[in-house]
């Protein structure tokens, strides 16, 4: 989609991602609203940042294909056209699905 990981070495528990613009807070109140998917904000110098999705217990890839399409249709209607958000979630999803079979 054009986002930036927040970091190169993330953990198991959590991946935070960047999102430009001040779009950070906007993408999680739509996501919540609108598909009923909640996505933690960023702490302190990376708080209206940054998006965290938690994927640790009982989060498989079904739960995190619905959490990157949520970010894709927040970006959408937020943004139009400024991100490539069917290819991004294309990708995310044939890759977690490749991962789930083999």
């Amino acid at each position: 989609m054009g986002l930036s990981l927040a970091s190169q070495a993330p953990c198991d528990s959590v991946t935070a991602v960047f999102v430009p613009d001040g779009l950070a807070d906007p993408v999680r109140a739509w996501c919540k609203a609108q598909r009923q998917v909640v996505f933690a904000g960023g702490q302190d110098e990376w708080k209206g940042r940054v998006i965290r999705m938690s994927h640790m217990g009982n989060v498989g890839v079904d739960e995190t294909i619905a959490g990157i399409e949520a970010i894709a249709g927040a970006l959408d209607a937020l943004a139009p056209g400024r991100f490539d958000t069917a290819a991004g979630a294309r990708s995310v999803r044939d890759a977690l699905t490749k991962e789930a079979v083999g």
